[in-house]
């Protein structure tokens, strides 16, 4: 064989050899690059997608910061709900038997008590239109189901503090203090539903704000606070009516603003109790004057109560039948009463609802 004939052919399949090989490495080396720069691209798009989902779009510093900031929010937020529960209204463990001994001797007379010593607003102590609080079917023997009690404890705990808040700051009569009614189905205090109407709640019966449906959301952004709001608390409202001295009303609302719950006063009215100062537009028509009298007189005779329990508890004996109505305590002060001009009581309403941490939501 010549292998100089062939040389040239040896050389070169080696070459070529050689060549295939390294481009055989090179292709297995950049298909082993593409495939990492491919993972790359897959993980930067994952992340940009999920950057492009969050509201608004941030970048990654701004995403860092953000996640961070939520974390001390969510911190915040916690020692805020612990100062809430602390301040918050515990009531009593109460059963159906023991139910109406409770109101009969532990909730009615402490009442009465504190109302007939608390004369910073009157020389007779705080006048009370209802001494019974709205309480009279319980007072008469009358016991709530068991399933309303939880919620009904609740709100005469928040009652008992409502009406401690406005003795301690000098009201000089209690006109009512009762739940606020809702705009549907709700029942006075003291009375129960009719039957056709479904069992919501006893004495306090349309008290639980209405649940926002979960198949409706919230379009607009006070809607989504609204939702939010009533899945963290529930709402106890009450409407309260008093006659108070002006400098005496500053410091009750200065103590709701100060108040460890969480109080909301809406719809304030304030009204001068001396109807000779009103304006013409608010007088009453002279020709109702007896009427007018005469819803007067049934006002002072409300604050005798019938019941024996209530008047031993006010020390008032008990109005025989046919006769004579005595006169009434009268609310404010005397030395006030006897001022020609400044010595008028106001007439004040207002609604005042109390925010309490839901149980289910205190962990959340």
């Amino acid at each position: 064989m010549n292998w100089k004939r062939y040389k040239f052919l040896i050389v070169s399949g080696a070459v070529s050899l050689v060549a295939v090989i390294v481009l055989v490495v090179m292709i297995l080396r950049t298909g082993a690059q593409t495939a990492e720069l491919r993972s790359d691209v897959l993980r930067l798009k994952g992340s940009q997608s999920q950057l492009a989902a969050m509201r608004p779009f941030p970048s990654e510093a701004s995403h860092a910061f953000l996640r961070d900031k939520n974390e001390a929010l969510t911190e915040r937020r916690a020692q805020i709900k612990e100062i809430i529960l602390e301040g918050q209204i515990t009531p009593v463990q109460m059963s159906r038997s023991l139910f109406g001994d409770f109101v009969r001797t532990q909730f009615v007379p402490p009442l009465i008590a504190g109302a007939a010593v608390a004369t910073r607003g009157g020389d007779d102590g705080v006048i009370l239109r209802d001494p019974s609080f709205g309480l009279q079917e319980y007072l008469d023997g009358a016991l709530p189901e068991p399933q309303e009690i939880p919620q009904l404890m609740i709100r005469l705990e928040t009652m008992r503090h409502m009406a401690l808040v406005l003795f301690g700051t000098g009201i000089s009569e209690l006109v009512r203090i009762e739940p606020r009614r809702a705009e549907e189905g709700t029942t006075r205090p003291g009375t129960r539903p009719r039957a056709a109407a479904p069992a919501t709640g006893g004495l306090f019966a349309g008290q639980q704000a209405t649940q926002p449906r979960a198949d409706v959301p919230a379009s607009t952004p006070d809607q989504t606070v609204t939702s939010r709001r009533r899945e963290l608390f529930e709402e106890v409202s009450f409407t309260v009516s008093v006659k108070i001295y002006e400098d005496k009303l500053w410091g009750l609302l200065n103590a709701l603003a100060a108040d460890d719950n969480q109080v909301v006063v809406r719809n304030l009215t304030i009204t001068n109790g001396n109807q000779q100062l009103w304006p013409a537009y608010l007088r009453p028509d002279t020709r109702m004057g007896a009427a007018a009298a005469r819803t007067q007189a049934a006002a002072r005779a409300e604050r005798r109560p019938a019941n024996p329990l209530l008047a031993a508890l006010m020390n008032q004996a008990d109005t025989p039948a046919g006769g004579d109505v005595a006169p009434a305590a009268r609310p404010g002060l005397r030395e006030r009463r006897d001022r020609t001009v400044g010595g008028e009581l106001l007439d004040v309403s207002f609604d005042v609802t109390f925010y309490r941490l839901k149980p289910v939501a205190q962990g959340s």
